[in-house]
């Protein structure tokens, strides 16, 4: 192995399918959190920037 853990010419790689299932879970998981908070926030701005909010910085954000 060369530095970094990336294999030098002539090694083999070897990939376990039950830790590719795991990340590949989390990342999933990750994903679809981040979604629904963005979905969320982006409904709060909505609202706030919809007209029911005035003043300076009201403004700027529309």
């Amino acid at each position: 192995m060369s530095d970094g853990g990336i294999p030098a010419a002539g090694q083999s790689v070897s990939v376990a399918p039950e830790k590719v299932r795991d990340v590949s879970k989390f990342v999933y998981e990750l994903a679809e959190a981040l979604r629904t908070v963005l979905d969320s926030a982006a409904k709060d701005v909505a609202t706030l920037a919809g007209g029911t909010w005035t003043g300076d910085f009201a403004e700027r954000v529309r």
